[in-house]
């Protein structure tokens, strides 16, 4: 539906007034790729927008009213609303929708997962934009934190490499980095428990006992490595890990000695780089 069914607009030296005068509801302000006066995801009875002259923008407002039949309930109509210039006047057109451009295409939904948003598919990704996004992500979609980057983006007054440093990973990628990151930390925590394998060889109180201790630690460093597919907390780990070490040192008699001292020394840097709790 055309969104002169539902909106009214005003313009004067640049400047456009939106209201909704033919049905009792309100407004929902999603965005704009110019300048507005007010930040996307508000509600009110008009909107206000400015725009650089001879700079064409988008405007995206959702319309909310109640149904006149009986049972009542309530419609929401997207409208995505073109400005252009001619001969230096604004014109915005509640005729016709805004049409993008054939390598960015802009599409505005509403879905229980994200709620109301705007997207912009682009060279093979996506991009969107929504007030409540999702703790987790959204599978296949980049985040945007700026309605206005990503309209801008959508006419041609944004770079895409601009849009790219708004946007965070997807969902995919963030669960790759932080594998990545993981794997990073168990071997730095693999290197430190091989030097303590070294030291114990080569110190003069080692023992069966210790060295049994040694290699328990170093079997749960290995199940904590073929558990890195489903690791969420690297942290507990590393945690497990520095618990068998400090029992080794105890049981070995070696927790009061100048070589443990040494290596409470190791563990105390251990758990303050990597904000361990003892």
């Amino acid at each position: 539906m055309k969104a002169s069914a539902h909106l009214s607009v005003a313009v004067s030296n640049n400047v456009a007034v939106f209201s909704m005068p033919f049905h009792p509801g309100w407004m929902n302000f999603l965005g704009a790729s110019c300048t507005a006066c007010c930040e996307a995801g508000s509600s009110a009875a008009t909107f206000t927008i400015t725009a650089k002259p001879g700079e064409d923008a988008v405007v995206v407002i959702m319309t909310t009213h109640k149904q006149t039949s009986k049972g009542g309930g309530f419609d929401d109509n997207l409208c995505v609303i073109p400005i252009t210039w001619n001969q230096g006047k604004m014109i915005v057109d509640l005729e016709k929708p805004f049409l993008s451009m054939s390598d960015r295409l802009l599409n505005v939904s509403k879905t229980v997962t994200t709620g109301t948003s705007l997207m912009v598919t682009t060279r093979g990704q996506k991009f969107i934009y929504t007030k409540t996004p999702p703790a987790e992500g959204v599978e296949g979609m980049r985040l945007v934190a700026n309605a206005t980057t990503l309209l801008g983006y959508a006419v041609g007054h944004v770079s895409f490499e601009s849009l790219e440093a708004a946007a965070t990973l997807d969902k995919r990628s963030l669960e790759e980095r932080e594998k990545t990151e993981a794997l990073a930390r168990l071997g730095q925590a693999e290197s430190e428990i091989s030097e303590l394998q070294r030291q114990l060889k080569n110190s003069a109180s080692e023992s069966t006992e210790a060295r049994r201790y040694l290699s328990e630690t170093l079997v749960q460093l290995n199940q904590a490595n073929s558990l890195v597919n489903t690791l969420t907390s690297t942290k507990e780990v590393l945690s497990e890990i520095i618990l068998a070490v400090t029992d080794a040192l105890w049981n070995t008699g070696a927790a009061k000695t100048r070589f443990g001292f040494l290596w409470w020394t190791k563990l105390a840097k251990i758990r303050a780089a990597y904000e361990l709790k003892k």
